[in-house]
């Protein structure tokens, strides 16, 4: 049996909720007063990577209620993209702000 090699993972410094859907992982800033998701970007998205496996998209609500996009090149944090109305549509996101 292989072993799965495991990255050298900085830890979290945020608080987040996930939920799985049709090949994305989405993301939700708890907002406990730590570091924000979005401050975290660097750390939580190899994290999630290595633990949930490679999705195609991670997408993610700010604490202020506000779905975005974590991009990735499968193994880093690589930048926010806004998301379209296709994909607020298929993922039943709405902003809470």
């Amino acid at each position: 049996m292989k072993s799965r090699i495991e990255p050298k993972l900085e830890p979290l410094r945020c608080a987040y909720g996930i939920q799985f859907a049709d090949g994305a992982c989405l993301v939700t800033d708890l907002d406990t007063g730590s570091v924000s998701v979005t401050n975290d970007a660097e750390r939580i998205v190899p994290f999630l990577l290595w633990a949930y496996g490679y999705y195609r998209r991670i997408i993610y609500r700010d604490s202020e209620g506000h779905w975005d996009e974590m991009k990735h090149d499968g193994k880093a944090f690589t930048g926010f993209a806004p998301i379209d109305a296709e994909t607020r549509e298929r993922y039943r996101l709405v902003d809470e702000s």
